[in-house]
């Protein structure tokens, strides 16, 4: 079985009737733990609103390069 680009399902749920083989990708997933980190080292005055504003897609950008990054080291 060949993995999508997007790395396949992080916590699949398999041959279930009601959910069929659905999840989280891994890609996804990857960004969503990057982000986390990275958040949870900002400071209170890092999460003021105009310092998010002009950071977010910037923020969102590098999570998702960060999670390609770690889905292209898995197939070495």
């Amino acid at each position: 079985m060949t993995e999508s680009s997007d790395g396949g399902c992080a916590f699949p749920v398999l041959d279930d009737p009601l959910y069929g083989s659905v999840g989280l990708s891994k890609r996804d997933y990857f960004a969503a733990q990057a982000l986390a980190g990275w958040m949870a080292t900002y400071g209170r005055a890092a999460a003021a609103e105009d310092v998010v504003d002009k950071r977010v897609t910037n923020a969102a950008d590098l999570c998702y390069r960060l999670a390609d990054a770690m889905l292209e080291r898995r197939k070495t």
